[in-house]
């Protein structure tokens, strides 16, 4: 929220985005929590791990969690015999 209300008042200045207010703020933080809600309660009942990943990290950072990410998930991951 912040992020965006910063934006909003730096729009004229450095060209934000025309649709950056308080109220279009809480629908996208609504739409967000209500989707991404759904998204990991199916994940969770069909038992397909959740992984969560520090965004605000350098992309150094990101690019490391996803590296470990891989790594850890590497054995559960079936290969399948090449084609012919």
């Amino acid at each position: 929220m912040e992020r965006i209300m910063k934006r909003a008042a730096s729009a004229t200045t450095e060209g934000g985005r025309a649709d950056d207010n308080f109220h279009t703020a809480l629908q996208r933080i609504r739409a967000h929590h209500k989707y991404t809600h759904l998204t990991l309660e199916f994940l969770r009942e069909n038992h397909i791990p959740i992984v969560f990943l520090d965004g605000s990290a350098t992309a150094e950072g990101v690019w490391r969690q996803l590296s470990a990410i891989g790594r850890m998930m590497r054995p559960a991951v079936k290969r399948r015999p090449p084609r012919k």
